[in-house]
């Protein structure tokens, strides 16, 4: 008996520094590959600093990098230049104080680089053509730019979040276009970021080890399917990791805006190209005219009308980003949706 006590005893020591021997391993692993994440994050980091881009890193927000403040200066896009401006907070047009005065109507837009105005003058982004209008009764349309280019849903989310209580609009106006599921690739992403929906980041280290070995394709490796893919349809497949994280962005900017009581409106343009044609991105058309419906959030659908001008018409010399014609085109369909909002401040707001 007392031999079969000691052999089940020592079996249970053996097995138990097993467990803390593998336990130990697994920890060791882990560590090994979060450091690899950020040798490789940091190395990256460097290279885009020292290249002296127009973004500012921010790897502790959850937006990862902002346009920087105070900025003049031209730039050229398919051939064509054009200058851009920021102001003191790093976003596009002129100087505008948080204040708001009760004569001004402010709607604050969001959007990536279309309501950013790339590849068109200052005064031709949709936001200032916007701005230029005023209600029946004169009450002048203030706008605040927040668009920044590459950002997706997530990214408008977090900078929503921080911004939304600075400015106190009267509207917040988010503009989608058919990436907007697509995580960023304009700055190097934070590990944090990336891999936010990954519990152990030593498995997936190996997964994508093991996949550039034996397929070399996003289709066989999960964490792939949460990065940049220029098929934008697939980030909304219903199973798509991509959608479910633009869709709860969308929902978390409805619930912000709906418990300050601040109208949110939405208006999706297409991109200016040959999509245009075949109708290509019918599926993330969809996707947030159900959202916005679900959320009960006033949606326009530019799409009818963009096709019917044409991209040829609308692009800038073969890139898809609208010219000083397609911001026409989407100023015109986001005053359509505005002016019955701004008549009704201007009667709230008249003397009884």
């Amino acid at each position: 008996m007392a031999s079969q006590e000691r052999r089940k005893s020592g079996w249970r020591s053996r097995a138990a520094a097993a467990l803390v021997g593998l336990a130990l391993s697994l920890i060791a692993c882990e560590l090994g590959a979060r450091w690899l994440y950020l040798r490789d994050y940091q190395r990256e980091a460097r290279q885009y600093d020292e290249a002296r881009m127009m973004l500012i890193r921010e790897p502790d927000r959850e937006y990862e990098y902002r346009m920087k403040p105070d900025h003049s200066g031209s730039n050229t896009l398919a051939g064509q230049t054009w200058r851009l401006t920021t102001n003191s907070r790093g976003f596009r047009g002129r100087e505008i104080a948080p204040r708001k005065t009760p004569s001004r109507f402010r709607m604050l837009f969001l959007g990536d680089s279309v309501t950013f105005g790339v590849g068109v003058e200052d005064d031709e982004v949709f936001t200032e053509l916007v701005a230029a209008e005023s209600g029946d009764g004169g009450r002048a349309i203030e706008v605040v730019n927040l668009g920044v280019p590459g950002y997706n849903l997530h990214q408008e989310c977090a900078l929503l979040e921080e911004q939304i209580d600075l400015w106190n609009p009267d509207v917040v106006a988010l503009t989608l276009g058919p990436n907007d599921a697509e995580p960023q690739f304009t700055v190097p992403p934070h590990p944090r970021h990336a891999l936010r929906k990954v519990r152990f980041w030593f498995l997936e280290r190996t997964r994508e080890t093991l996949n550039d070995l034996f397929h070399g394709s996003a289709e066989h490796h999960p964490l792939k399917r949460l990065r940049y893919d220029v098929d934008w349809t697939a980030g909304f497949e219903p199973d798509n990791p991509k959608r479910r994280l633009a869709r709860t962005a969308f929902a978390r900017m409805a619930g912000l805006c709906r418990d300050r009581e601040i109208p949110l409106l939405t208006l999706y343009a297409n991109t200016c190209d040959t999509t245009l044609l075949d109708d290509a991105y019918r599926v993330v058309r969809n996707a947030f005219a159900d959202w916005a419906r679900a959320e009960g959030v006033p949606h326009v659908d530019l799409f009818e009308r963009q096709a019917a001008r044409g991209h040829r018409e609308l692009w800038i010399n073969h890139d898809a980003h609208p010219n000083a014609l397609g911001h026409e085109l989407i100023a015109e369909g986001w005053l359509e949706a505005l002016r019955p909002m701004i008549a009704k401040a201007e009667l709230d707001s008249a003397p009884r």
